[in-house]
């Protein structure tokens, strides 16, 4: 095996390791927006809560 075809396997191997470091920070970040819409959804509803209780809403 030559030195030029070894660096190439290399090569090849750190790119596949960053495609599926790529994939998996996707799914993290998808996750977090995922958390962060349930938890922004949450306050909505009780700042619309609190904005009707005070007559803001009127």
């Amino acid at each position: 095996m030559s030195l030029q075809h070894s660096k190439g396997r290399g090569l090849g191997a750190a790119r596949g390791l960053a495609y599926i470091a790529h994939v998996v920070d996707m799914d993290v970040v998808d996750e977090l927006a995922e958390g962060l819409k349930a938890r922004n959804a949450g306050l909505g509803r009780r700042l619309s809560a609190i904005y009707l209780a005070l007559g803001f809403g009127r």
